[in-house]
This record gives C-alpha cells, sequence and structure tokens, in this order.
C-alpha cells in the first residue's frame, strides 16, 4: 500500500493538519478578524462553484482544487476560532475594573496558597455609571483567608467590591510569560480580595455535570482522608488517580519530574486505559445478549467519560476517552477504528473546544506520546521475543517506555530543560505500581461504607505509595539521575523532529536516502549547538532583574555566573525568574553572593577571592567587572564625602541601602542610577520623581524590567 492509499484512510489527519496549522497562524501573527471573515465567506463561495463546476462536467482532474479549497477553508476556520476566543480575552482586558461592583461565577474549585484561596471567576456583569453591564472573560482572584472563603467551589455566584489590575508581562530576559499563559485560558486581569470585600449571591451555578462531578471528586478523596491515608500519600494518591494536585507539595513535583515519573501523576490514557481493562474485565460476566451488549457499550461510555470529567477533564484525559470511547463502538459494531484517526477526531474536537488547547504542553506531550507509542513500539517489541511470559512483559514494557521517549524527548527537553536517564527502570517499576493504585482505590470505594475492609485495603495502598514514594526518591538520588540544563532551540527542536520522521519514513519504507536525511538533521542540530556553545564563551554581560522586594545584581563572564543578592533566592524565584535565561546563555554552576556574605568578617575573605577567580573585582562597594565599574549602594556602604567626584558607570541602589541623591550627585559622575527591585513603590515613586527633576538618567526595574548591558 502507497503513501497516498494510506492517508486516504485517515481522512481526520487531513482534516486536523490545517485545523492546527490555522490556530498556530492566528495565535502567532493575529490577524485581522474582519480580514478572517472576508477570506472564510470566499473560500465558500469557491469552494461551492468549484463543486457545482466538478458535478457538471465530471471531471476527476479538478478535484484537486476542490480539496485544496476545503483545507484551505478548515485553516481559515481554525483562525477564527482563535480570533472569537481573542474577542473575549480583548472584552474584559478593555474594561476598567480599577473600581467598582462585580458580579462573577467561580469557574473550577478555589486552590488553598501559602498566604490566600486562589480561584477563577467568570466575570458576568460589571456596574459602571450607567448601570449593570453585561460582560464576558476570565479573572485570577487571590482571597483573603476565613471561613467564608474555605467553603467556596465550583459554580459558587459572587459580588465583588476589589480593584482588578491587568496581568504583567515578563520583565526579565527569558523568564515564563505569565501573561501570555493566562491568555491563553482567556485570564486577562488579577486582583487580592480581602474580607468583607465579596458576598455570596447564588449557589450550585455553572454546569450541572461539573458541578456534579467535582463534587464527587471531593467525597473520594474524603474516602481517602477517612482512611487514614494522608500527607505525602494522600497527595500523590489524589493525584494518581483524581487528577487532584493541589496537595502536592514541590519537593515531590520535583522528584518525579527528576525520576521520569511526572507523567504518572497527571490522568492520561494510561490511567483511562486502566480503568477500561478493570470494568471490561468485570463486565464479562454479563450475558452476551443484544441488549446487554448495548447495555454494557452505555455503561462503558458514560463510566470513562464520569472518569474523565471528575479529573478536571485534561488534555490527555479527553484525548485517552475519545479513542476509548471509538474503541468501544468500534467493538460493538465488530470494526476496528483507525487509531491515528481516533487521534485526530479527539484533537480536532478539543481544539474546536478550546483551539489554545494546541500551546499546552500536556496537549504536545500527550498526542506526541501515543504517537510514538502506536508506531515505534510495534517495531521495537519485535526486536526481541522471549519464551518466558515474564521477560516478554517486561520487555513490552520496556519497548512502551522507549518508544513514548522518541517521540516526546525533544518537547521534553525544548520546554524543561531535562532529561530524565534512568526513565527505562522509573517506568518498569511505576507503571506496575500505577495499575496496582487504581486497582485497589476503585475496591476502597466500592467497600468504603464497610469500615473494617476499607481500612484494610487503605492500609495496603499506603504500603504501596510508601514503595512507590521511595522508589521514585531513590532513583532520583542515583548518580547522574538526570541531564538537567539543557538548552536547545525551536531550530534544534525540530532538527531533531525531522530526523524522527525520516526515521519513521525509513522502517515503513525502507527508503536509504532518508538515512542520508537523517544526517543532515542531526549535522544541522549539531552546527547550531556549536554556535551557542561559542556565544556563550564570549560573552559579558551585566543584569539587574525585576524580582519583587528582591535585589538581583548578575554578572557573567563566559559560562561563569555571579548573582548578587540581598538574600538566598528560593528555588521557586530562580525557576521562575531567573533560570530559563541562565540556561539559554548556556551558564553552568551559579555563584551566590548575599549581603550577609559580604557584611561577615569570616566569609568576605572567601567571598573577595572566589570573585577574584571569577574575574571580578570588589572594593570599597565599588564592583569592578571588565571595563565597568559599578557602584552597589548595600546597608552597609559608608558614605564618605571625597575632593573629587569618582566615576563609575551605574549606581545600583537597593532598599537596604543609604538612598541619598544629593550624595551620589556631589561626590560620584555616574552614567545611569539603577534602582532594583527591592522598592517599595510609594518610596520608588519619590525617588523617581526627584530624578525626573533633576534631569537624572535613572532605570527603574520594577516599571520597565530588567537593565541588562552586554559588553
Amino acid at each position: 500500500m502507497n503513501f497516498s492509499e494510506e492517508i486516504h484512510k485517515i481522512p481526520f489527519v487531513r482534516l486536523t493538519i490545517p485545523l492546527i496549522v490555522g490556530i498556530l497562524a492566528q495565535i502567532n501573527y493575529s490577524i485581522n478578524e474582519n480580514f478572517i471573515l472576508i477570506y472564510f465567506i470566499s473560500t465558500i463561495i469557491l469552494l461551492t462553484v468549484t463543486q457545482v463546476f466538478i458535478n457538471y462536467i465530471k471531471n476527476l482532474k479538478y478535484t484537486f482544487a476542490n480539496d485544496l479549497l476545503k483545507y484551505i477553508l478548515i485553516l481559515i476556520f481554525g483562525m477564527l476560532l482563535v480570533s472569537i476566543s481573542e474577542s473575549k480575552l480583548k472584552n474584559l482586558q478593555n474594561q476598567d475594573l480599577s473600581q467598582g461592583l462585580i458580579v462573577a461565577e467561580i469557574t473550577e474549585n478555589p486552590s488553598l496558597k501559602k498566604k490566600s484561596i486562589k480561584a477563577i471567576i467568570n466575570v458576568l456583569a460589571i456596574k459602571t455609571m450607567n448601570g449593570w453591564e453585561l460582560s464576558t472573560g476570565k479573572a485570577v482572584v487571590y482571597f483573603e483567608k476565613d471561613s467564608s472563603a474555605f467553603q467556596l467551589k465550583y459554580g459558587d455566584r459572587i459580588l465583588i467590591n476589589a480593584s482588578f489590575s491587568d496581568i504583567e508581562g515578563p520583565k526579565n530576559p527569558e523568564e515564563f510569560n505569565y501573561k501570555r499563559y493566562l491568555s491563553f485560558h482567556l485570564i486577562s486581569k488579577q486582583t487580592y480580595i480581602k474580607s468583607g470585600n465579596w458576598k455570596m449571591i447564588d449557589t450550585n451555578m455553572g454546569n450541572p455535570i461539573l458541578r456534579k462531578t467535582s463534587s464527587f471528586r471531593n467525597k473520594l478523596i474524603n474516602i481517602y482522608s477517612n482512611n487514614n491515608i494522608k500527607d505525602q500519600e494522600l497527595a500523590v494518591l489524589s493525584a494518581l488517580t483524581l487528577g487532584y494536585k493541589d496537595k502536592l507539595d514541590t519537593e515531590t513535583k520535583k522528584t518525579y519530574s527528576a525520576s521520569g515519573a511526572m507523567h504518572l501523576l497527571a490522568v492520561s490514557g494510561l490511567h483511562i486505559g486502566i480503568i477500561y481493562l478493570i470494568l471490561n474485565y468485570l463486565l464479562l460476566l454479563i450475558p452476551k445478549s443484544k441488549n446487554w451488549k448495548i447495555f454494557k457499550v452505555a455503561f462503558l461510555l458514560v463510566a470513562l467519560w464520569f472518569y474523565a470529567l471528575m479529573t478536571g477533564l485534561p488534555s490527555s484525559a479527553f484525548r485517552a476517552t475519545v479513542m476509548f470511547s471509538l474503541v468501544i463502538i468500534g467493538n460493538a459494531l465488530e470494526r476496528k477504528p483507525n487509531i491515528y484517526n481516533s487521534l485526530a477526531v479527539s484533537a480536532f474536537i478539543l481544539l474546536i473546544i478550546n483551539p489554545y488547547s494546541i500551546t499546552e504542553v500536556g496537549f504536545q506531550l500527550s498526542y506526541l506520546a501515543v504517537i510514538g507509542i502506536v508506531f515505534f513500539q510495534p517495531k521495537i517489541s519485535s526486536l526481541f521475543t522471549a519464551k518466558n511470559k515474564i521477560i516478554q512483559w517486561l520487555w513490552d514494557l520496556i519497548s512502551v517506555s522507549i518508544a513514548a521517549q522518541i517521540a516526546t524527548a525533544p518537547i521534553a527537553m525544548y520546554y524543561f530543560h531535562q532529561f530524565p536517564n534512568y526513565f527505562l527502570l522509573t517506568n518498569i517499576i511505576v507503571l506496575p505500581t500505577a495499575f496496582l493504585l487504581i486497582y485497589f482505590s476503585l475496591a476502597l470505594f466500592i467497600f468504603s461504607l464497610i469500615e473494617p475492609l476499607s481500612l484494610f485495603i487503605a492500609k495496603i495502598e499506603v504500603y504501596i505509595l510508601k514503595f512507590l514514594n521511595g522508589s521514585v526518591q531513590f532513583i532520583e538520588s542515583l548518580p547522574y539521575s538526570i541531564n538537567s540544563n539543557i538548552n536547545i532551540d525551536i531550530i534544534q527542536l525540530f532538527s531533531l523532529y525531522l530526523a524522527t520522521i525520516f526515521l519513521a519514513i525509513f522502517i515503513v519504507y525502507k527508503k536509504s536516502k532518508m538515512i542520508k536525511y537523517i544526517l543532515f538533521c542531526l549535522i544541522a542540530f549539531y552546527m547550531v549547538k556549536a554556535q551557542h556553545y561559542y556565544k556563550s564563551l564570549n560573552q559579558r554581560v551585566f543584569i539587574v532583574y525585576s524580582i519583587k522586594n528582591t535585589s538581583a545584581v548578575n554578572l557573567i563572564y563566559g559560562t561563569k555566573n555571579i548573582l548578587f543578592s540581598n538574600q538566598m533566592p528560593d528555588d521557586k524565584t530562580l525557576n521562575f525568574h531567573i533560570k530559563n535565561n541562565w540556561i539559554n546563555m548556556g551558564l553552568q554552576n551559579e555563584e551566590v553572593i548575599t549581603a550577609e556574605d559580604l557584611e561577615n568578617p569570616v566569609k568576605f575573605t572567601s567571598v573577595i577571592n572566589k570573585l577574584k577567580q571569577n574575574n571580578i573585582i570588589y572594593k570599597n562597594g565599588i564592583i569592578y567587572f571588565q571595563n565597568l565599574k559599578i557602584l552597589l549602594l548595600t546597608d552597609w556602604f559608608k558614605q564618605i564625602n571625597m575632593i573629587n567626584k569618582y566615576p563609575v558607570d551605574y549606581i545600583v541602589l537597593t532598599n537596604n541601602g543609604p538612598i541619598d541623591i544629593d550624595y551620589l550627585i556631589s561626590n560620584f559622575d555616574f552614567k545611569k542610577l539603577i534602582f532594583d527591585s527591592s522598592f517599595p513603590n510609594y518610596k520608588l515613586d519619590k525617588l523617581l520623581k526627584k530624578c525626573k527633576e533633576l534631569d537624572l538618567p535613572y532605570h527603574a526595574v520594577s516599571k520597565t524590567g530588567a537593565f541588562i548591558s552586554e559588553l
């Protein structure tokens, strides 16, 4: 069978590809909605005329033009979907929510944060000077913790009296674009709501199915808690079986990610498949009459969709549920659905519902993993056949893991900058363990009213969870468990996937020239890598980052990296604001020097020596870096009146240091004042006002973003 015949058997793949192209085009280029409508209507007219013409003359050579117009129409339809979503985002974005009353509805169950309760709301109406006006769009809100806020749930309708602000974009190089991320979820505003500034006006609103499934999930989590499953075990079990991740702490997520087991905590095809297998096995006992067959199909479909909805219906769960639904219906009709077509059907539906799903890492990883498993796993598995069933089962498990990694490793490295080296060992342990946990969880739910039995089942689960968590922690602790700080750009990503596609073509069609193309792709990959390395060796950069309430001055020399900070930044701060920039610049181990290090007489000498090793001199509050002289004003800086002005390039002012602009003008000749982000707004505004009055050059990182000087 040739390629054209094979592609003809998967019509939804042919439809989904132009839909994705249209969605990505509109996301990246934002073409005017009026033009899109004109293109859409024009294409429909052309398609209609072409179809009439073909039917009239009955000449097959014109069908290509007809098919091309169909694909163009779908492409424009994808652009139109994004445009409609953008209009919802812009509607709220253009509203002035700095004051007044707002009626909103909570769109998902709130999550507990360290200092607040976070919720996503859909704004329904806004009170203006002209009265109440209907509105659309979402916002993220943080409620002050109190007894009322703890009672909030999905579907509650509330009246809010608070000032909303726009979500800020990234202020540091390569920083995670939280504003863009939220815009893909149609969220454009945010606020903090104090107790007493909101009140409940209605409950049990929203989608009744989502409300019921969400409530049911909470009841199942309570079953876990009531049977003495708690702490880390409860957090992992809730995420693994029910898709509830709010209880997971940062350390647990980091451990599972580093060991290559993070996919276990996201409900996906693995979880849906296990549920399907268990239920299908139990239903083998029912009679095989026509009526019972219909009952079996209906029961399986309802059960799988109910479970998917209960987990919050992430992309991976939606994809898997659509696929298994097609399998169930196909089996009932004694027809075997094409797996690629089933994948395309689920993607097509999901993208019509929410075109921004294409931007989600979970969506991309989920579909790539299944494509990799479906295509590569049978080929890898056929390389070895064992007579022993256990060994063959183990090999099949290994082949699934390798196949999934072939398809997902490039994009995972692109987004997460790491690769788990022991992913095979991890999957051999965690996949069977996941099956056991889901199986025992179902048993626990069924027998939850029989206390001695439910406690016994829960105790078994706790032992399994301790084994799972311990295994993951052990794998993470092994030497070289993870390759971190991997930096690949978009060109390298496409090079790797082109190489993978050529490999797939070679496997299927045995065309030897594909080997040549694979080598070209790999050469291109390493040429870009070499270019990145050469660039990193020659870089000399001075950066003052914008991190709230933090002073962060970065000196970069080649691959060496020194960060001056008023405090030791935690992992969350580094990962969100700075880490991506360091990885992108090819930097290695960073050295963090805090104000305490510079003040401590014991540490001071070692710090000075460490700086010298990195071609940096520090003396009397001045940093000598390359041809730059940077005065760093910290709280221990001693103001001494000088006879002549001392020339420096930049003066970095911190909230903890002496803030006397008149003194600086009298004693230093400088190019620019740099205000770091440790200042509170009221204090910074006063200082900036004075700088404007004196016509002094300045840069406030909390206002305009990080200051960057490339030498």
